[in-house]
């Protein structure tokens, strides 16, 4: 099951850190936590990619707009971006406190179904 670099929580916001970023890795990382007689699921690789966290509902790309994180596809589907251009060993809570609140004040459609 999916441990993540760092937990924490910011003003009632439960934040998982993931500094990995590269989908690839991260699903033969998964596979190699699979036993023999275990079935490769859907449910397999949501466990060992995100565990009780769940799919994410914000990712935070640290850097420019113009870079999209090396993430899986599926997992950004569903998810608000938000870019934050500050390198990692500079990044603070109050950084992590706007990208939540620029998350928050936005209208999710989930792919056109208002919610």
């Amino acid at each position: 099951v999916k441990s993540f670099d760092r937990q924490l929580s910011v003003n009632g916001v439960q934040v998982s850190v993931d500094s990995s970023t590269d989908g690839r890795e991260r699903i033969c990382s998964a596979l190699g936590h699979r036993e023999d007689s275990e079935i490769l699921s859907e449910n397999f690789l949501d466990q060992q990619l995100f565990g009780r966290a769940g799919n994410p509902d914000l990712v935070v790309v640290l850097g420019p707009a113009n870079c999209l994180p090396r993430s899986l596809v599926w997992e950004l589907a569903y998810s608000e971006i938000v870019f934050v251009e500050q390198s990692w060993s500079l990044l603070s809570v109050e950084k992590i406190e706007s990208a939540i609140l620029e998350y928050s004040q936005r209208h999710r459609r989930f792919g056109g179904v208002n919610t």
